[in-house]
Order: C-alpha cells, then structure tokens, then sequence
C-alpha cells in the first residue's frame, strides 16, 4: 500500500485497523541519489562570476505515521508525525565554462572551490488534533503542532546519529483553539 511520495518516490507503507475506532498508517521511504552536475552557488571573482557545480551523492529517508481513533460519536483525535533526515555529500567540483556545449564533458572545467558545501537537513513536523462536538453543530478544536529544524555541513548520513540529533533540536510548538457555536435560531 502506497502512503505518501519523497521526491516522485513511492513511499510503500501499512495501514492498521485493529478495531472500527482506530486506524494507523506507517510509510518509510528511502532514496539515494548521485546528481553530476548539482548546482552549488555563484561565485564572484575579480574578472568574472563563476557558476559552481559538483557531484552530489545525496541520502534521504522519512518516516511517516498517521493514527486515527474516534473515542466516541462526539470526540475524536488525529495526529501526523513525520521525521526526515536528508544528507548531501559534493566531490568533483567543477565550473560551467561553455553552456551551449552538446557534450557535457565540454561544459565544465574542474574548479578549486574551497568552501563545504555538503549538508544535513533534519526536519520533524507533528500535527495532532482533538476534536469535541460537545453539542450537535458546536465543536472545539485543540491543535497542537511542533517542528523541529537543524542543520549541518557534515555531508555523511548516519541513520542512528542523524535520527537522534533531529529530536535533539529546539522545537516550535503552537497551540491553537478553536471554538465553533451553532445559534439555532
């Protein structure tokens, strides 16, 4: 069963009812990838810009759950967690020299670019949601959501150690409600 997509990847994943009150569905995705000729910055020089590519060897994997669970006809509680971890390695840099040229082999000269520009983006976003209808029309909302962001120039991917660090970062939470009333008229 397919639950989600990662960069026009399938994200295969399960989907649990045990009981007609609760439904989960958990997805993962993988995906490993070699770009050779990402885009890495413009760089200025005394005589002109240098437009810098390399070699990206790049990992990223997600987890995705839903879960679902009505208590009762009136109360009912969805949450969505998702943690990511993507990581990005350069080698080969190179500088475009000759854009319209047919072959690629043409296009670029090796460069010494002395900068890192390998990356390791950690990203978790949780939604969960209450929802009461504590009268026939009338409902209150409580949501709660947290994001955690981080970012370094490590470049190597370490599923253990990238996963920690994500939920190691600083969070945001927000906390929002919402109060519907229905006036019978």
């Amino acid at each position: 069963h397919q639950v989600g997509r990662l960069q026009g990847v399938h994200v295969p994943g399960i989907v649990l009812r045990p009981s007609s009150a609760l439904s989960a569905q958990f997805g993962v995705a993988y995906n490993n990838s070699i770009n050779d000729s990402q885009w890495v910055r413009a760089l200025a020089g005394p005589d002109r810009t240098h437009y810098i590519f390399g070699r990206l060897s790049q990992v990223t994997t997600s987890l995705t759950l839903r879960l679902n669970y009505t208590l009762s006809p009136t109360l009912s509680f969805q949450m969505y967690a998702q943690p990511f971890v993507s990581a990005g390695a350069y080698h080969g840099y190179k500088e475009l020299v000759r854009p319209d040229a047919r072959r690629q082999a043409e296009r670029y000269a090796p460069f010494a670019y002395a900068q890192n520009a390998d990356f390791n983006v950690l990203s978790f976003r949780t939604t969960n949601v209450l929802r009461w209808e504590y009268r026939p029309g009338s409902t209150l909302f409580v949501v709660w959501q947290q994001g955690r962001e981080g970012f370094t120039q490590r470049g190597d991917y370490r599923f253990g150690r990238d996963f920690g660090d994500l939920f190691a970062t600083p969070a945001t939470n927000t906390v929002l409600v919402k109060l519907a009333y229905w006036l019978n008229p």
